[in-house]
């Protein structure tokens, strides 16, 4: 394949393009905000409930421990009298919206919803807290794991392209005004590279020999400048931002599953000890797994397989058999979740993590003021990188991923698409930026194309927005419903 098969619409300067992909970014995370907001409701249904719950409990220990119980018992039975009058308000909406009666009933059931949205708030404040917790307790993860299943190793300076290597990085850390982060190989055929690390204190490049072996050293410093850009620009702090708000999701349903499901114990386990045991990245990374589990297919059917085997599977039933409700709330939940991660969360999230991608190209343009040279690299990368044995769990990581299937992100998260926007389109946009020759002008017919398109699919859009939004309605409800009959029998 010709190096300048791949052309730009239009050239652009790297300041024009780094503008352009911080611009992207800040929308990018706005409309990830507002998505993730709005999953937030539904969670915090059956969540704000859980910490009224939470706290009439805590109230009824103090008063049992001796401090002020005539107060404290006072103050769980208010929490559960508000409980109670939030699921009267509740029931009067959906008596309210009967069919029989008629709009002006509807619109005076519209008005009371407003009263009714004080339930959601200690869900989402809980939720809000939990984002900022875990974003904090992602920061110790250093891909400890990755690197220990890479069998990563430090340079071996006898070795001419290693010790040249290693130059090469101190070279671009010190262009980009930056600590030189720590390098290791990895003795793998597969051309490849990523960096990990929670900042740019701390930053570990990963490059395999097969990369050593398939570029030259112009190729192989544009590539360092690359990873070198992602650390300088703060993408660990934009993945462990993506990373939190599926850790809070997963927390939730883990404490829904904990009835039905063994492993839900040793997540919270896990979790617990993490945030006590503050030494190390393993222990984050294990229970950051484990949490995650809870909004995956996996953990539909370890509950299935509760229901089904055993020796005491039939016994084991009838004492769930009280808690059926409460699963078919977990089910819906899970389900809710997945349709908005795929359908709604899932492009914003791969559009946010695909921009801050060609914002290090642009930023490594600036460090090396040769696009050919990353250009040129990508395309070989393109043709013969792989992901490295060991990296798959964490391929969004790497500059060559999976880019065409459902791997690492993606298939944990419910994302249909690789987050990782393709080497050829990033070779595009690096020839806008002076790397390459050949030019490529806009076709009006790919837009009237794409118009054309989008009329025939809207009303199968639509259709799938109704269908989505009553569903996640009856969801709502019925978490809210549930959380706070719960709460107002167990605190009044």
């Amino acid at each position: 394949m010709a190096l300048d098969s791949f052309g730009p619409l239009d050239r652009v300067s790297f300041h024009d393009e780094q503008a352009r992909r911080r611009r992207g970014t800040w929308r990018m995370a706005l409309g990830c905000l507002l998505i993730a907001a709005a999953m937030g409701i539904v969670t915090a249904a059956i969540a704000g409930p859980a910490v009224i719950l939470i706290a009439g409990g805590l109230l009824h220990l103090a008063a049992w421990a001796g401090i002020e119980p005539a107060y404290c018992l006072q103050t769980a039975t208010a929490l559960g009298q508000w409980a109670g009058s939030k699921m009267d308000l509740l029931s009067g909406i959906i008596d309210g919206l009967d069919d029989k009666v008629g709009w002006p009933s509807y619109w005076a059931a519209l008005r009371r919803t407003p009263e009714l949205l004080t339930a959601f708030v200690p869900g989402l404040i809980a939720s809000g807290l939990l984002w900022i917790g875990f974003r904090r307790l992602l920061r110790r993860d250093r891909a400890e794991d990755l690197i220990a299943a890479l069998n990563a190793r430090p340079p071996n300076l006898r070795d001419p392209e290693e010790r040249q290597l290693s130059n090469i990085v101190e070279e671009v850390a010190i262009a980009a005004g930056l600590p030189a982060p720590r390098l290791l190989l990895v003795d793998q055929t597969a051309a490849n590279a990523a960096a990990v690390g929670s900042s740019h204190k701390d930053a570990t490049l990963l490059v395999t020999r097969g990369l050593l072996d398939t570029l030259n050293r112009e190729e192989t410093l544009a590539i360092v400048a690359h990873l070198v850009a992602s650390v300088g620009n703060g993408d660990f702090a934009v993945m462990r931002s993506l990373l939190a708000v599926f850790q809070v999701k997963g927390f939730f349903l883990t404490l829904l599953d904990l009835p039905f499901r063994r492993s839900a114990w040793v997540a919270l386990y896990r979790l617990i000890a993490a945030v006590l045991w503050r030494r190390g990245s393993h222990p984050v990374e294990a229970a950051a797994h484990d949490i995650e589990r809870a909004i995956s297919p996996d953990s539909s059917e370890e509950i299935n397989r509760t229901f089904s085997e055993g020796r005491f599977a039939t016994l084991r039933n009838v004492l769930l058999f009280p808690l059926i409700l409460l699963m078919l709330v977990v089910v819906m939940q899970k389900l809710i979740i997945q349709i908005w991660t795929l359908f709604f969360l899932g492009w914003p999230l791969a559009a946010l993590w695909r921009t801050r991608r060609y914002l290090a190209d642009s930023t490594a343009v600036q460090l090396t003021r040769n696009p050919d040279s990353l250009r040129s690299a990508l395309l070989k990368l393109a043709d013969s990188g792989a992901v490295p044995t060991g990296g798959e769990s964490r391929d969004y990581l790497f500059v060559h991923a999976a880019a065409h299937n459902q791997s690492g992100f993606a298939a944990k998260r419910g994302i249909a698409d690789s987050i990782q926007p393709s080497l050829h389109a990033r070779a595009s946009r690096l020839a806008a930026q002076g790397g390459g020759t050949r030019q490529r002008r806009f076709n009006p017919r790919y837009a009237i194309g794409y118009a054309v398109l989008g009329l025939i699919l809207s009303p199968l859009i639509g259709m799938l927005v109704f269908l989505v939004g009553m569903l996640t309605l009856g969801t709502i409800v019925l978490s809210l419903a549930l959380g706070l009959t719960v709460a107002s029998a167990i605190l009044t």
